[in-house]
């Protein structure tokens, strides 16, 4: 037998059991609160925290002379990107883009509409090499343009003055034109390859192979966890060239300001 000190009194227990109660009663309305009430609310704030593919570019291979001394080299920088898969009217935003970025309005558009038949995980390359200030214009413009990104990317490093210029030649972001033709056709808008010489023609030994990240970003466009996974790049190969560049400086030094060319031979001795 309990004493009556140990005695729970009926009004106490009836307390208790009426504190429970207003404790599922609490649960229960959350609960509803978030599978009904404010079920579209929270469904956009999902679809606002999306999975976005970032792009990470391969660098091109050197290109080195005969005893391996490096003729052209890549240099690193920021490329700045426009993201597609955001729900922004991006033609809408063409004015302050290309305003921030130095771009004509016309150039941004056009770069839009090059894009319009691609996957929409392709972003558009809106321009290479951007200045600090055009970073920090895309750091500084978040809330507006969340469809604006940069990445690290790799510029090609020529040597000064044109040297060994028509030898090497040159790279640029493949054209509407060249998409057409068979030798190009499974490269993607953006893409950047060799335009002559050297460069073009051994585009494909020296472009590598892009990879790409999984990253997490809000509806804002900021990556709120960096990756969910990770393909790498694959660098282009180092090219070797019979070149020599002590041989190649005097020859352009032996030309300077002339119009020419010089042929070395190694002939051998004449027999009587």
């Amino acid at each position: 037998m309990l004493g009556r000190e140990e005695k729970i009194s009926t009004g106490r227990l009836t307390s208790v059991q009426y504190a429970i109660l207003l404790m599922f009663l609490v649960l229960g309305y959350g609960l509803w609160r978030l599978q009904v009430s404010q079920t579209n609310y929270y469904a956009t704030q999902a679809e606002n925290n999306r999975v976005r593919k970032v792009p990470i570019l391969a660098p091109r291979g050197k290109i080195v002379d005969r005893e391996g001394r490096i003729i052209v080299d890549n240099h690193p920088s920021f490329t700045a990107l426009m993201m597609r898969d955001s729900a922004r009217d991006m033609a809408g935003d063409a004015p302050l883009i290309a305003q921030g970025l130095h771009l004509k309005e016309s150039e941004v558009r056009d770069k839009i509409r090059r894009f319009a038949g691609m996957p929409q995980y392709a972003p558009i390359y809106l321009k290479e090499d951007i200045t600090p200030n055009e970073l920090a214009f895309v750091e500084s413009h978040r809330n507006e343009l969340p469809e604006l990104d940069t990445i690290m990317a790799h510029r090609r490093l020529y040597p000064r003055n044109g040297f060994l210029a028509h030898l090497v030649g040159y790279v640029g972001e493949v054209s509407e034109d060249m998409l057409s033709l068979p030798q190009w056709e499974l490269y993607n808008p953006g893409d950047v390859v060799g335009k002559s010489g050297v460069e073009l023609q051994y585009n494909q030994l020296l472009m590598g192979k892009n990879g790409s990240r999984q990253a997490v970003v809000n509806s804002k466009g900021k990556e709120i966890q960096y990756s969910l996974g990770e393909t790498p790049a694959e660098p282009g190969k180092p090219l070797k060239l019979t070149v020599d560049l002590d041989v190649q400086v005097a020859a352009e030094e032996a030309l300077e300001g002339k119009n020419g060319a010089i042929v070395a031979m190694d002939r051998a001795p004449a027999r009587f």
